[in-house]
């Protein structure tokens, strides 16, 4: 596994110099892919050297990492969340998977 990945927190991110809030790391390789979802105030990103999917909650410009692995998958390469946010659909190599929220 590589070195571990992160997902950060900006302000201002229309402006031309942003403001850095907060970093969280991962702990799992390759962090790539991020999606929020206003409502359950929640952040997920795909970790395709980890193999996993991690979960994060942002509140109040702080992150709290909820959990490294919150699955294991097989290279998650993207992934997009359902309109009302209740479906997780990640994208493995040439496969689509739809998981319940």
């Amino acid at each position: 596994m590589g070195e571990a990945g992160a997902m950060t927190l900006y302000s201002d991110v229309t402006s031309n110099n942003p403001t850095l809030l907060e970093r969280m790391d991962t702990t799992q390789a390759t962090t790539c892919w991020i999606r929020y979802s206003s409502k359950i105030q929640c952040a997920f990103t795909t970790n395709n050297g980890g193999n996993s999917i991690s979960s994060l909650t942002s509140k109040d410009h702080t992150l709290t990492l909820i959990q490294a692995v919150a699955a294991e998958l097989n290279v998650p390469i993207d992934f997009s969340l359902s309109l009302i946010s209740n479906f997780f659909m990640p994208y493995l190599q040439d496969t689509l998977c739809r998981t319940m929220i």
